[in-house]
């Protein structure tokens, strides 16, 4: 598969190379001759080596709109082994799969394609093999690649179905999905690079898992079902240093191929600083409808579910953010006994925070000093100055504002931590609403389950450390410092731990008086009494 990937790779480095201008003809569209054929494979073959055209991997020829790329391994990309051991047997082929491309007069290449994606392979070690194949349906897209901002500026397209089987030793995979659709644009960017947004739909995500339960009875499978309405990507980045990145894969792809990146270490070192900070910022979300999970413990359901990413470029301050929400929770389970589904939460939402993380030193250290052809390839001294550049400069871990709510409830929480000494001190802040609720609840089910009361008990000693705010929910506030101590809502609930004892141990053992005549020592502190909601 990693050729492959050199292979996609390669094929937009080909386009952004400003060597293959050409006169436009009638219509905008360079039209294909056998010469620009040759110029492309030429170009391309610069990447993936020559052996590709020779053996029929990869073929460019002429067409009515400028030319053809078609990709066929149907036959000769196999990697082989014995099948046995650490050497195993592999077999991959795609059918034919080919795009056209055609230059416009302004320079920038148009691309389009309609073609079914059919790609199997398969890996056999140790006497088991597993099979994989992928069934795509016509992909039809068309898109703008921009040599000068070495991207797509517009791209567009959709496939009606996608089947997915796998077979295994541990179990049988098959999903389904309905229509996909794909879109992008992306435009150059103020101060260099290019600023794009993306975006992918899916629906009718149908999914079946087999998987085996027991090695001793194989045939015994454990059926999982899983369903998803609606599936929704979207990513968007600022200054995303899209032409840096072909320029780094253009000098890497032939250095491995060749295994000679050691003999181009000043060059990749080069390629890799220009590289950064990568972007300025980058953002994806993906949002998930009406999900549907069927176990033979039970169902597990979701209306909606997010998670949202965001991450600065390597600077010397960068700020790093990740939340993950969903709502409308169902679980119907035997294992989940029925006096505990009035409590079960219904919606929750974590969201979480890095600050002040200095990536830029470390990156830059790394980089100049790294030895691409030895291990470790890095030296005691290049760790020891990376490691350096974060004495006294770590990052804060904040939690911005999350919840669990369930029926008649909700619990949320926020703080942060700082992660700038031995012992992290933290500041939060828990809150609670219906607790009073929850209490009784939790008394009338007593009456049947026992287990409750011992829930109910664990609810009451919390909310005697809580302080009653004006709207009536408990809160309390939680400290703990760099000296190891902890407090809630102002009370110490643990003490400093000691100073570490430096003196000479063996000294200590020589000098230690008899343990046995020694009274315990009473404790420093008694642990604080509830302060009853005060």
């Amino acid at each position: 598969m990693r050729r492959l990937q050199w292979l996609c790779s390669a094929a937009f480095l080909m386009l952004a190379s400003p060597s293959l201008a050409q006169g436009a003809g009638a219509g905008g569209i360079v039209p294909g001759t056998a010469a620009g054929a040759d110029a492309l494979r030429q170009e391309l073959a610069r990447f993936v080596g020559t052996s590709a055209f020779d053996a029929g991997f990869l073929r460019i020829s002429p067409d009515e709109k400028g030319y053809r790329l078609t990709v066929n391994f149907s036959t000769d990309f196999n990697v082989p082994g014995e099948g046995a051991g650490d050497a195993p047997a592999v077999d991959v082929s795609l059918k034919s799969y080919s795009v056209r491309i055609g230059q416009l007069s302004d320079g920038t290449w148009q691309v389009q394609g309609n073609d079914p994606m059919l790609l199997d392979w398969s890996i056999k070690v140790g006497g088991q093999e597993t099979r994989v194949s992928y069934d795509v349906s016509p992909i039809v897209f068309s898109g703008i690649f921009s040599p000068e901002i070495s991207t797509f500026s517009t791209l567009a397209g959709s496939a009606d179905s996608t089947r997915v089987k796998q077979t295994g030793p541990e179990g049988d995979v098959t999903v389904s999905i309905g229509k996909q659709s794909f879109a992008m644009s992306a435009s150059k960017a103020a101060g260099g690079g290019a600023d794009f947004t993306m975006s992918q739909t899916g629906e009718n995500l149908v999914e079946r898992l087999d998987m085996m339960a027991d090695p001793e009875r194989p045939t015994e499978r454990i059926p999982v079902d899983i369903k998803v309405a609606t599936i929704d990507f979207n990513a968007s980045a600022k200054a995303l240093r899209s032409r840096e990145i072909l320029d780094l894969y253009a000098l890497a792809l032939p250095m491995l191929a060749e295994k000679n990146i050691g003999d181009h270490q000043e060059e990749l070192r080069e390629k890799l600083l220009a590289l950064l900070p990568l972007w300025d910022e980058f953002r994806g979300e993906y949002s998930f409808n009406g999900i549907d999970v069927s176990t033979p413990a039970g169902t597990f359901a979701i209306d909606k579910a997010l998670v949202d990413a965001k991450a600065d470029g390597v600077e010397d301050d960068s700020a790093f953010s990740y939340s993950f929400a969903v709502e409308g929770i169902r679980t119907q389970s035997d294992l989940i006994p029925a006096w505990t589904q009035p409590f079960l939460p219904q919606k929750l939402n974590l969201a979480l925070g890095l600050e002040n993380v200095d990536l830029a030193a470390p990156a830059r250290i790394a980089i100049e000093n790294f030895q691409f052809d030895k291990t470790p390839p890095l030296s005691p001294g290049a760790e020891a100055a990376i490691a350096a550049t974060f004495d006294g400069n770590l990052p804060v871990l904040k939690i911005a504002p999350s919840s669990i709510t369930g029926p008649g409830y909700s619990v949320s929480m926020s703080g942060q931590i700082a992660l700038d000494t031995k012992t992290p001190a933290s500041d939060f802040d828990i809150s609670a609403t219906g607790l009073d609720a929850v209490s009784k609840q939790l008394q009338a089910a007593g009456a049947d389950h026992p287990e409750a009361l011992q829930t109910l008990g664990f609810v009451s000693f919390a909310k005697g450390f809580a302080k009653t705010q004006p709207d009536g929910s408990a809160l309390w506030h939680v400290e703990t410092k760099a000296d190891g101590s902890v407090f809630i809502n102002g009370t110490m609930m643990k003490a400093p731990t000691p100073p570490e004892d430096l003196s000479d141990p063996e000294a200590d053992e020589q000098e230690a008086p008899d343990q046995t005549e020694v009274d315990a020592p009473e404790s420093d502190m008694d642990t604080p009494a509830p302060n009853g909601g005060n």
